[in-house]
Parts: C-alpha cells; structure tokens; sequence
C-alpha cells in the first residue's frame, strides 16, 4: 500500500497544481523503483494534465469547476 500526503511547506497551492506534483512524485517513485511502465505512463499523464490546465486557464476556467472537478474538497 501507498500512501500520499500532499503537502504545501506553509504556501498555498493554486488551482491544480497540487495535481502536477502528486504526478512527479509518482514519476519519482516509479523510476527509483524499476517501474519503467509506470513511469512512462506517469510522463504521458503529465502532459496531458499539463495541456488541460494550460486549456483550462486560457479559457477562463475556474479551478475546481465543471466535469469532473473538485468543488469544496469534493469530487464530483
């Protein structure tokens, strides 16, 4: 089992940010563990979660918001 713990050292994560570093770490781990499918996997994840923020914030998009989203620490 693996457990994640998002933490911010006191700053404050805006929008989705926090989802990029949960991301990399995954990435991180994967690698330092011989996970080499994982670890792939991970990259193309992140370009694509990097894409739909990048989208997400030309278009106005609140963070949380819409599919899918987060809203007051709830998925939806």
């Amino acid at each position: 089992m693996v457990i994640v713990t998002v933490t911010t050292l006191g700053l404050p994560l805006s929008g989705h940010d926090w989802i990029i570093d949960v991301l990399e770490d995954l990435r991180t781990y994967a690698k330092r563990n011989g996970m080499t499918d994982l670890a792939r996997k991970t990259d193309e994840t992140l370009a694509v979660a990097r894409q739909e923020i990048a989208a997400k914030a030309q278009s106005g998009g609140e963070p949380g918001t819409g599919a899918g989203g987060a809203q007051g620490g709830q998925f939806h």
